[in-house]
């Protein structure tokens, strides 16, 4: 999940990848807890499975084109029409959805997107998006709500980067964070771990880019890294 948001370089958080200390013991509680996939989408179903859950209109033509044409080779990925497009509106927050294939047609990565950044008209002007810190905060807290409500703290295993600091939302449900030096924007991370090595991982992030805000979430229902995945295109045109 984490390869979409290179921008969170700014916080130098490379190493924020969920390191393998587990506070409390909790892990291996947690981690016999089941996960098929999510909203009728299952992990390890076919490209035409998934289709008959999520409309092909929800997605970018491109990758639809990738899927058809490369899967067999490298595998490929389904972003979102755009930004305002929705599969799922939870606690009123809108989610695209970003579906994961690998080449021998699995899908293996299910991840909910919320994003909001400077956008473009149709004369290709530039629309700087207005949401706030705050905002962004508190729609990173309601998610985290309703995601441990439903699949367990995200809070088990601590980042390896030790600039990361515990925290929680008003509910009192933990996931990991860090901020900027000049306490700008923040970087949010976690992940509950599932039977048989799945998980479901969080990471958010709000930046201030040439003084514009960026605010992006994402929730990804993931099979276990022993899977394989995509292959990344040689070209770098993701």
């Amino acid at each position: 999940m984490w390869r979409e948001w290179g921008a969170v370089g700014t916080f130098g958080l490379a190493a924020a990848l969920i390191g393998s200390c587990s506070p409390g013991g909790t892990e291996a509680d947690q981690s016999q807890r089941e996960l098929d996939g999510y909203a009728g989408l299952l992990l390890g179903s076919s490209f035409e499975e998934a289709m008959l859950v999520a409309s092909p209109s929800d997605f970018n033509p491109y990758g639809l084109k990738e899927c058809l044409e490369d899967m067999p080779i490298r595998g490929c990925f389904l972003s979102p029409e755009n930004e305002l497009t929705t599969f799922r509106r939870i606690e009123g927050i809108p989610y695209g959805l970003q579906l994961e294939f690998n080449r021998l047609g699995a899908l293996t990565d299910i991840t909910l997107k919320f994003t909001r950044r400077r956008t473009y008209d149709d004369d290709l002007n530039p629309v700087p998006a207005t949401i706030k810190k705050s905002e962004c905060s508190d729609i990173l807290e309601r998610t985290i709500d309703w995601v441990t409500a439903e699949y367990g703290s995200l809070g088990v295993n601590r980042p390896k980067d030790p600039k990361t600091q515990a925290a929680k939302t008003p509910k009192g449900n933990a996931y990991w964070l860090q901020s900027s030096t000049d306490g700008s924007g923040f970087v949010a991370t976690g992940e509950a771990p599932m039977e048989n090595g799945r998980s479901v991982g969080l990471f958010a992030h709000f930046l201030l880019l040439d003084g514009e805000p960026d605010c992006a979430l994402s929730v990804s229902f993931e099979e276990s890294d022993k899977v394989e995945r995509r292959i990344p295109d040689p070209q770098g045109a993701e």
